[in-house]
């Protein structure tokens, strides 16, 4: 039975449920039901089937928080602005807003790709960081980033071939290496990404000679350098070796951490500021400092909710690089 205040339109495969001006609790039945909250904070929750929670805003009005315990969505405009508050929800496949953003324009946003995000664990999210470190030296969007964590749960899907299948083909990898028959710079180009120095001259050449035999295909070399960069120096190696790779280490995790405060922990995904984040690292203190300010400036225009942006992000999952306790 409806909830006083709460109108249910339809018929037992499917219905329309209807809020009230006030805090409202929505059962779906087992049909494909729409959800409408409306004004204030309320549970929707859609039971079975595929069902639909609607908002009147524009999709850059709006905070979608994933976590274990369900999935948040704020409406960032105030009442006077027509907000509808903070709804919690649980079995919603489609979030239907009155205008998506461009990488939703082909309908409402699917929460189902999602479900599995909070079982990705934070060393994976850190690995998928550092691929787009290596592939486009920038931060994720969280869009793209919450995406592939989503395709790793899949069967058959696993970090080397999101590398290979996914991130390599894309136009992104095209326009930063334009030119893949330059194996040189390809290589160069990379190592700098990942770990903000160039090659020794004996590593760009064994690197050269193992791209140009085809021992190793170029998506993998970025795996490759990625892992070697965190291989601990082996007994006898010489103390500037040592103090070279503890360097390495240190920068490629200090980039991974700026990369996971912006999309993850913020949940930005406007790419061109997620290329000025990391523009600002070059490995010292005051350049994450800068770095973190930045993310900090473009996280408070994007909470404007007529001039801001979507913002998608995960709780509970990934520790806070930045937190203070």
């Amino acid at each position: 039975m409806p909830l006083q205040g709460i109108r249910t339109i339809g018929t037992p495969a499917s219905e329309l449920l209807l809020g009230s001006i006030g805090a409202d609790q929505l059962f779906g039945t087992g049909g494909d039901d729409t959800l409408i909250g409306g004004a204030s904070d309320d549970l929707l929750s859609g039971g079975s089937g595929s069902d639909t929670a609607v908002y009147s805003g524009n999709q850059s009005s709006y905070t979608v928080t994933l976590s274990g315990q369900g999935v948040t969505v704020e409406d960032r405009r105030s009442d006077a602005q027509g907000g509808e508050g903070t709804d919690t929800m649980t079995d919603i496949s489609f979030l239907d807003f009155g205008e998506e953003i461009p990488e939703f324009a082909g309908g409402p946003m699917g929460l189902d790709l999602y479900g599995q995000l909070p079982a990705v664990s934070s060393e994976e999210f850190t690995a998928f960081v550092e691929l787009y470190i290596a592939y486009f030296n920038r931060a994720p969007d969280a869009i793209g980033l919450f995406f592939w964590g989503s395709v790793l749960q899949l069967p058959d899907w696993d970090l080397e071939r999101i590398a290979v299948e996914g991130f390599f083909p894309q136009d992104e990898t095209q326009a930063t290496y334009p030119d893949l028959t330059d194996i040189e710079g390809f290589a160069k180009k990379v190592y700098t990404n990942v770990l903000g120095r160039d090659f020794d001259q004996e590593g760009l050449d064994f690197w050269i000679g193992v791209l140009e035999g085809e021992f190793v295909s170029l998506p993998k070399f970025m795996l490759q350098i990625i892992e070697g960069a965190k291989v601990e120096a082996q007994p006898g190696a010489s103390e500037e070796f040592i103090a070279q790779q503890a360097a390495d280490v240190a920068y490629l995790a200090n980039k991974a951490e700026l990369g996971t405060y912006f999309s993850v922990i913020k949940g930005m995904s406007n790419v061109e500021n997620s290329r000025a984040v990391m523009s600002l690292y070059d490995g010292s203190q005051a350049s994450i400092d800068a770095a973190k300010a930045s993310t900090d400036s473009f996280y408070a225009d994007a909470l404007d909710a007529e001039n801001g942006e979507f913002l998608f992000s995960l709780a509970g999952v990934v520790d806070d690089p930045f937190a203070i306790f």
